[in-house]
């Protein structure tokens, strides 16, 4: 039910899509898709994820706590929500 309500909440037109998309994460990709600097909370594990950078990912965070969030080399803050 996760995913149906947050497909809802993205197409409700308050969140800028261009400020995200979707990420696979394989065993055999390198975990710094991202640049990532650091990760502040979470595990990228393999599967399918919704990632927004900030501030849009803080829009969505009000109503679905991310799976992962981390920092980009440029100090750029990802939230990663996995698809379930």
């Amino acid at each position: 039910m996760k995913a149906f309500e947050m497909i809802k909440t993205l197409f409700d037109g308050w969140l800028n899509l261009e400020q995200g998309g979707v990420f696979v994460m394989e065993p055999e990709k390198d975990k710094r898709f991202f640049g990532e600097h650091r990760v502040i909370s979470g595990t990228l594990i393999e599967g399918e994820y919704v990632y927004f950078y900030t501030p849009e990912g803080f829009k969505l965070e009000e109503d679905y706590e991310p799976d992962v969030v981390l920092v980009t080399k440029d100090d750029e803050s990802i939230m990663l929500w996995r698809v379930e």
